[in-house]
């Protein structure tokens, strides 16, 4: 009876232990702010909006809008969604959330004063009321298919010390220290959802990338998403650690592309374009730039949106049809510039491609500056050919900032190329006010094959998400956003 006791004391030790020792996360950079009204950098959302705070909705692993804190919604007319807040919720604070600290969240972060980058929401939202204690209203100026993706917003206690930016979440974990070195959090026992099983977690910033792979080689990092580079990942699929880590990969929200000038005389001709895309082949930049983890695209969303239209023409390498489309066009010896970061990674890329078109009969010109250069000749549209990414697509009325003829970087837009077509105008404006999502689809089918056809982009890749996790966690799934979502469901062996 004593040594079946002792056993169990032992067990039971050493569960407690493996409960309360930290899971340690990788990160590649140190978030820019927790602070809720201004995180806008990856890894800053990933912390704020699932873990420290919640949104009034969440995004599943299918993109699907759910219920956050609140549990559900009606939508009484076109501009009025009335949402319903999930009763027992409490703030880290032991203070109960009500719809007067959604309110006084939003006011607060359209206030021209806070200065935050969701200020923009005071031009989509004509009012915010608490209507009940656990009702919210919503008021548009117009019709908004996007609202629940507009007001994905962290909410924060109205009882918050805002001048301190110590502010106040109902999220599973609490923040305990920052430093240059790291992030320490700790399970809100008193959180109204899923209790997370582990009780702490480490966030390492290790922002150099050798020093990742040591660590992990150590057995000093639980998770790592995205983090660790590419050619290392051979090693967790058969090498050495792959007896210490799972490896879970999936599709990502990354949009890599080529930009291509719209009033650029040498642009104007479509079969100009469509050479480029054709001289262009994807899978040699997939293979060497991200060793075969991304997929061809065709369209800005992944072809796992439910709106990402179907039978879109695809640019395959075929530098016989490029050259054919030249000399079409009367084009001979085009030569291009290329505009891009110094980055290793970005100028790379930039060879490749002057390579793959020099066998066209293609020139480019490249022309490498550092970062805030680069960017500032692009936004001025001081360029011919560019490459950049879009991080986290999702949502199709992305497309009306990338491409509407009103949202040129000069008005504050995203409409880097200076793409003006007044067709893709009006279905995107159409696309935007249209809530039914089958009628939306068709919107959004025609703009992508129209774009399909223009090429104001020229379509790379889509990067895959890599998380690798210590084999005894059980538990963890890959969110599309490659965020945190599934921490509070992980437990460990």
């Amino acid at each position: 009876m004593k040594n079946f006791t002792l056993t169990t004391l032992s067990i039971v030790f050493w569960v407690n232990l493996l409960v309360a020792a930290p899971l340690t996360i990788a990160l590649d950079g140190a978030p820019k702010s927790l602070d809720p009204r201004f995180a806008v950098d990856a890894n800053g959302m990933r912390l704020t909006q699932v873990l420290l705070f919640e949104t009034l909705v969440q995004q599943d692993d299918s993109l699907r809008i759910v219920p956050g804190l609140a549990e559900s919604w009606t939508h009484p007319d076109d501009t009025t969604w009335i949402l319903k807040l999930k009763a027992g919720v409490h703030f880290q604070d032991g203070s109960q959330l009500d719809a007067e600290d959604v309110r006084f969240t939003f006011e607060h972060i359209m206030d021209p004063e806070t200065k935050s980058p969701f200020q923009f929401l005071s031009k989509k939202l004509k009012s915010v009321e608490a209507t009940g204690d656990r009702t919210v209203t919503f008021h548009l100026f117009q019709p908004e298919a996007a609202f629940f993706l507009d007001i994905f917003i962290p909410i924060f206690s109205r009882n918050s010390d805002l001048e301190n930016a110590k502010l106040i979440g109902t999220g599973p974990y609490q923040l305990v220290s920052q430093d240059p070195n790291g992030i320490s959090l700790k399970r809100f026992d008193d959180y109204h959802g899923t209790k997370p099983t582990i009780e702490e977690l480490e966030l390492k910033i290790i922002q150099d990338a050798n020093t990742r792979f040591l660590k992990m080689r150590k057995g000093e990092i639980d998770l790592a998403i995205n983090v660790v580079p590419l050619d290392k990942l051979p090693q967790f699929e058969r090498g050495s650690l792959a007896t210490e880590y799972k490896m879970m990969t999936g599709p990502a929200l990354n949009y890599q592309y080529l930009g291509l000038n719209m009033k650029s005389s040498k642009l104007q001709d479509p079969r100009v374009r469509r050479a480029i895309a054709h001289g262009i082949n994807r899978q040699e930049l997939i293979e060497f730039l991200k060793k075969g983890r991304a997929v061809a695209a065709d369209s800005v969303l992944t072809k796992q949106n439910d709106f990402s239209a179907p039978g879109l023409v695809s640019y395959q390498h075929d530098p016989q049809k490029a050259r054919q489309l030249l000399k079409e066009a009367g084009i001979e010896n085009l030569t291009l510039e290329y505009k891009t970061s110094n980055s290793r990674d970005a100028v790379q890329q930039a060879r490749i491609l002057q390579n793959q078109l020099k066998e066209i009969g293609i020139n480019l010109e490249i022309r490498s500056f550092e970062w805030g250069t680069f960017f500032g000749d692009v936004k001025a549209g001081n360029f011919e050919l560019f490459s950049l990414r879009w991080v986290g697509v999702s949502e199709p009325d992305f497309y009306y900032s990338l491409f509407h003829s009103s949202e040129l970087p000069d008005v504050g837009g995203r409409n880097r190329v200076r793409y003006s077509n007044a067709e893709i105008d009006s279905l995107l404006e159409q696309g935007r006010s249209t809530i039914d999502p089958q009628e939306r689809k068709k919107y959004y089918n025609k703009v992508q094959e129209i774009l399909q056809l223009d090429l104001p982009y020229i379509s790379l890749w889509h990067n895959q998400n890599v998380a690798l996790v210590k084999e005894n966690i059980d538990g963890f799934r890959l969110h599309p956003s490659g965020g945190f979502q599934s921490l509070v469901y992980i437990s460990r062996r």
